[in-house]
């Protein structure tokens, strides 16, 4: 009778506790106690009957870009696009089909809220920083499709919220590790931000998110024709980021959030510093609504204004853009989000071309430099085999081997150390990150070779 008696106490209590959770949540209290600390996948998105929320990713199969997807009604895009030559990814880290260390994808829910987030993985470190920035995605856009409604306009919990999510983004249990070997991502690193934008009305909305690092979240308002961008980053010198989530070891630095009323047509942009960082921020306010308006941005322009990026190059500023653009401008309210998300990264493309063409060619020659190393290592190898066996065969008086006999077979791999000193007289900065390739590489041609 007392061991019924106390479980039936403890149902009650069970019960009690159930019921009591159910209550704050309802309520919307502060005590609310769904667990936003865990690592959150596809898996825990129920859907309607309807498919929503319906959410869009980059896959972690692909290091490589992704290009561009849209959501059902076109009020959200992705565009994944890498300005990066791929010879540096050859030659840095072995990747034949590049990789893009920018990871992200937006989401719809059924009330109508848009989400999306953005993840930058580091420069140093390879594909262990896409497959963290690709982790920090998966996990954050599932929580978004689960709670977005949880932030809340001026609310101060909003930062403590976005702390969580992102803290529970670096857990161990959002390691790809655990899905396949090939995906380990820990001490990974990545910048990023998440939005989401809740309607209010037909005519408005509330945007909130937050940012770590130098990655960016951009209002243009359609009505004024002007563009303005929302985080700070906090960085020390230009090659701080100002902030970066690390897979298995945490938050680092500031989390700044906002969260602002917008109208209907507003167009945020979520971007990587490789936009930033090609921009001249001081005109970013005229500069960002200009590209998107201008139709010559549907393609990569073939004109070149002067002065842009080149030897003592600057930015364009509004002016240069100006000229560049002439009459090809259209109203910003027939700008919908694919065609403006286009227009800045052909922007980039052609931005950067110049600083692209030339980078690549420069990690083209650094890798056939290192075949170049390989092949006279390999020479120099099967030399000093030859002339050992020569001597072991005249010590035992035997006649020695002709030239060619019994050639030692190319090596396997190579040392980087040696490879690294052979790069280095080239000026590389980035020599020091570059792995061995297989010395069974094919080598140039001696006439290539010594040009």
């Amino acid at each position: 009778a007392t061991r019924e008696r106390r479980a039936v106490s403890a149902s009650n209590s069970t019960l009690r506790g159930a019921f009591s959770r159910i209550s704050r949540m309802l309520s919307g209290s502060k005590e609310e106690e769904l667990d936003i600390n865990r690592v959150y996948t596809v898996r825990d998105v129920v859907r309607n009957e309807d498919g929503l929320p319906d959410i869009v990713f980059t896959s972690i199969e692909s290091l490589g870009s992704q290009g561009l997807s849209i959501a059902r009604d076109a009020t959200a895009c992705f565009i994944h696009a890498s300005t990066s030559p791929s010879n540096y990814y050859r030659f840095c880290y072995g990747l034949d089909n590049g990789c893009n260390m920018d990871r992200g994808g937006f989401g719809q829910a059924s009330d109508g809220t848009n989400f999306a987030c953005v993840f930058d993985g580091v420069t140093a470190g390879g594909k262990i920083n896409a497959y963290a920035a690709q982790a920090f995605t998966e996990h954050t856009i599932s929580w978004l499709a689960c709670h977005h409604a949880r932030f809340r306009q001026g609310s101060d919990g909003n930062n403590q919220l976005a702390q969580a999510v992102l803290s529970a983004a670096t857990h161990a249990h959002n390691n790809p590790l655990q899905h396949s070997p090939d995906y380990q991502a820990e001490g990974g690193s990545a910048t990023g931000v998440l939005a989401v934008v809740q309607p209010r009305s037909r005519e408005h909305g509330v945007l909130h998110g937050a940012s770590i690092g130098d990655a960016a979240v951009i209002v243009v308002h359609v009505d004024e024709g002007v563009a303005r961008q929302l985080n700070h980053v906090r960085a020390r010198d230009p090659k701080d980021t100002g902030g970066q989530l690390t897979m298995c070891m945490g938050v680092h630095g500031d989390v700044w959030t906002f969260s602002e009323a917008v109208s209907a047509t507003a167009l945020i942009v979520l971007t990587t510093d490789g936009f930033t960082d090609n921009v001249f921020m001081p005109e970013l306010g005229s500069i960002v609504p200009l590209i998107m308006r201008a139709r010559v941005f549907d393609d990569v322009p073939i004109t070149r204004c002067a002065n842009v990026r080149g030897a003592g190059a600057r930015l364009p500023s509004l002016a240069d853009l100006t000229e560049l653009v002439g009459d090809s401008l259209v109203p910003l309210v027939r700008v919908n989000t694919a065609t403006a998300a286009l227009r800045l990264s052909n922007y980039l493309t052609w931005v950067t071309r110049h600083m692209h063409t030339a980078e690549e060619e420069y990690y083209g020659l650094c890798r056939r430099q290192r075949a170049v190393c390989v092949e006279l290592r390999d020479r120099a190898a099967r030399a000093a085999m030859t002339a050992e066996r020569t001597m072991a065969s005249f010590a035992r008086g035997a006649a020695p081997s002709p030239p060619g006999h019994d050639r030692m077979p190319p090596l396997a791999s190579t040392s980087a150390a040696a490879v690294n000193s052979c790069i280095g007289s080239s000026g590389s900065s980035r020599s020091s990150e570059s792995t061995a390739e297989p010395a069974a590489a094919a080598a140039p041609a001696p006439t290539a070779a010594a040009a």
